[in-house]
């Protein structure tokens, strides 16, 4: 038996894409490890009234291990006293978060000391640290814990697909356009869902939420409804995106929305709203585009959150915003002054949309052959290591 640590509770928002992580985990698991048992519980859970059955496991896995600081007990429960514990804790493909999240971030983003020295724990006890994308691995890289391995993203794999080219797609007759969630692309996200309507005028366009909607999702469906989208409801049930097997191409904000199509060989382009979903495209190598078009460089963005944080930030913040203080400020303000939306995103994520048909995706084969490589060089061993 395997204790497995979700990065989705049952509560909240119900984001799918935790859903498909837990569940590619355990797919994998079974698969190379041969173990069928799983105890499941949500990352920021206290165990210790558990610590028994946790140690009655094999390991604590702990798939799209979330770097979030505060990381230990704050983002990972675990248990109030670690020595108790007497199985591993392995992380499974972990990924980094930050904004925007590019290449200068991961060069420039530190983590405190005290979070060191819990990911260089949790290397030791795995035999390595494993992340999912290029910028994870160089952030590690940068603070010294090692040994680490890229072994990709648990949801990019699924075994049917493993081996097989992309689906040639020409003319796509049902389109899925996946929401952002930051209210910071809202204008944006308009813009392209109006541009796929003006592209595609006989297909059948569905606005998949992948959360639960709130105030700005609600507003961005009434602008696509105007259009003729449908809509799709996937949150809190990984089985909802199944749908997709049904569909020709998924463009949007959603990065697990973005790997449910990949990892069946269906294309996709994914628009790219902070450190998790540049890193994914950057690591797979196309069909990503950054969202925002940053203004401050790192150093000067440090700055500035400092700034927006004090009390004098705030004041500044609500006369620039015309928003009182006391209801929280307008959304993403300081995102929005670090890297504002990139009016020019949705124009050109249709042209490549286009160019991408005219050869039926093909140059999507080589996202397949890196996804193949990766599991067979690095995920499969990884797990074929673990203790069972």
């Amino acid at each position: 038996m395997y204790t497995i640590l979700t990065t989705g509770p049952g509560h909240a928002s119900g984001n799918v894409g935790d859903y498909l992580i837990t569940a590619s985990a355990i797919e994998l698991l079974k698969r190379e490890t041969g173990v069928e048992e799983f105890q499941v519980f949500f990352r920021s859970e206290d165990l210790t009234s558990r610590i028994d059955a946790v140690n009655a496991s094999k390991a604590v896995i702990m798939p799209g291990f979330g770097i979030r600081e505060p990381l230990y007990p704050q983002t990972y429960g675990l248990v109030e006293d670690l020595s108790k514990l007497t199985v591993p804790l392995i992380p499974l493909g972990a990924g980094w978060k930050s904004f925007p999240g590019d290449a200068e971030d991961a060069e420039f983003l530190t983590y405190q000391p005290e979070t060191v020295e819990f990911l260089q724990m949790l290397a030791d006890q795995a035999g390595v640290f494993t992340t999912r994308d290029l910028y994870t691995s160089r952030v590690m890289e940068r603070h010294k814990v090692s040994p680490v391995a890229l072994v990709g993203d648990c949801a990019w794999y699924k075994p049917a697909f493993l081996g097989t080219p992309f689906r040639r797609v020409n003319t796509p007759r049902r389109i899925v356009f996946t929401t952002p969630h930051y209210a910071h692309y809202h204008e944006q996200a308009k813009r392209l869902g109006s541009l796929l309507r003006e592209s595609f005028p006989d297909a059948e366009l569905i606005c998949a939420f992948h959360s639960r909607l709130g105030p700005w999702d609600r507003k961005l469906w009434n602008h696509l409804k105007t259009l003729g989208y449908q809509v799709r409801y996937m949150s809190h049930v990984v089985e909802n995106l199944d749908f997709y097997s049904s569909c020709d191409l998924h463009v949007g904000y959603r990065l697990h929305g973005h790997v449910a199509f990949l990892r069946q060989r269906i294309p996709s382009v994914l628009v790219n709203e902070d450190g998790r979903s540049t890193a994914a495209s950057a690591t797979l190598g196309m069909g990503g585009f950054n969202a925002s078009k940053r203004r401050l460089s790192p150093e000067a963005a440090a700055r500035f959150r400092r700034f927006d944080r004090s009390r004098m930030g705030r004041l500044v913040r609500a006369v620039a915003t015309r928003t009182p203080t006391r209801l929280g400020d307008a959304p993403q303000y300081a995102d929005h002054v670090v890297s504002p939306a990139d009016e020019q995103i949705p124009v050109k994520v249709i042209e490549y949309v286009l160019t991408q048909l005219e050869t039926g995706f093909e140059a999507y084969d080589a996202i397949a052959a890196l996804i193949d490589k990766t599991y067979e060089e690095s995920m499969r061993p990884f797990l074929r290591s673990l203790p069972r």
